[in-house]
């Protein structure tokens, strides 16, 4: 409302301008009503030695309207919140917050919640809705002390606008998820991004790979990747590299079950025929005489007499 009196003005529209500057008026008076039975009922839960003066709050609110999407004061409840625009950090969108301040809590350790109104929280954790805000807390990191010292004198404008600050500001040494595990971990074989529980790390390289991609070695039973793993050409089982051994005649891979004096069964095979045909052959005439060992050789001058 406030914003538009300007607008109204600076077109012409001066019965706007003041319908629009009465009513902001009238607004303002009746907030400052409620905020004054707010503080007068609880006066007495507030801790000592803050300072909430009524005139710096109502100036505040009034303030926090030209800063934020929406002010809201709940009476009722006792609080006042903020909504800020949508936060996105490194190309990952997180949505509004809203910043719920409890006056009762005033002077207290936590007497505010940061609320996801979209939440888009990390795959791994529902309630981690923003590297820095996990279960409606946030992590105020090198900004607590102005936060302290904010809400201790009663800046409400200011105490909003360091916790929206923080908001929009990524710590990768404070975060509870990395922005780059916010979608999942991804998988280092098939570059999916999956939950971090269903994943498994390579007990030769460290890398991360889905339960669909990790290999279990027939041999140590560890889990490896895929490029850590062999399959076996003679049992088609997935071997670590650790436990495979090159076949000595053809260099393929094989475990260990399937060697035999360091060569697989297709090169012993290979090896026992050649051998085989390197043995000498016997003549039709010598296989004859074999089989008929009465019968001698011709010699000079001799003829064969039948049988």
């Amino acid at each position: 409302m406030q914003r538009l009196e300007p607008v109204a003005v600076s077109r012409g529209w001066l019965l706007a301008a003041n319908r629009l500057h009465r009513e902001f008026a009238v607004t303002l008076k009746s907030l400052r009503e409620s905020i004054d039975q707010s503080l007068v009922s609880m006066a007495e839960i507030v801790e000592p030695g803050v300072r909430c003066e009524l005139p710096e709050l109502i100036g505040d609110l009034a303030a926090l309207e030209a800063d934020f999407e929406s002010v809201e004061l709940n009476v009722k409840n006792g609080t006042v919140g903020v909504i800020t625009e949508p936060i996105e950090l490194e190309g990952v969108l997180l949505g509004p917050f809203k910043i719920e301040f409890e006056i009762r809590y005033l002077g207290q350790s936590t007497p505010y919640r940061v609320i996801a109104t979209d939440p888009q929280p990390a795959v791994s954790c529902d309630s981690t809705t923003h590297p820095h805000v996990q279960s409606e807390a946030l992590c105020e990191g090198d900004g607590q002390q102005p936060i302290k010292h904010a809400l201790a004198d009663g800046r409400l404008y200011d105490f909003f606008l360091i916790v929206r600050q923080i908001l929009q500001t990524y710590n990768p040494d404070s975060a509870y998820i990395s922005l780059g595990d916010w979608f999942g971990v991804e998988c280092g074989d098939c570059g999916a991004n999956v939950d971090e529980d269903d994943t498994c790390r390579c007990d030769r390289c460290g890398r991360r790979t889905c339960s669909d991609c990790s290999c279990g070695c027939e041999a140590c039973d560890e889990s490896f990747c895929h490029d850590c793993t062999s399959i076996c050409e003679g049992c088609r089982s997935y071997y670590c590299n650790g436990c495979m051994e090159s076949c000595d005649r053809c260099g393929e891979s094989f475990c260990k079950h399937c060697l035999t004096e360091n060569q697989c069964d297709d090169c012993l095979d290979q090896e026992t025929n050649e051998e085989r045909s390197q043995e000498p052959t016997e003549t039709p005439a010598e296989a004859e005489q074999e089989s008929n060992p009465e019968v001698q050789p011709l010699r000079l001058g001799e003829t064969e007499v039948p049988t």
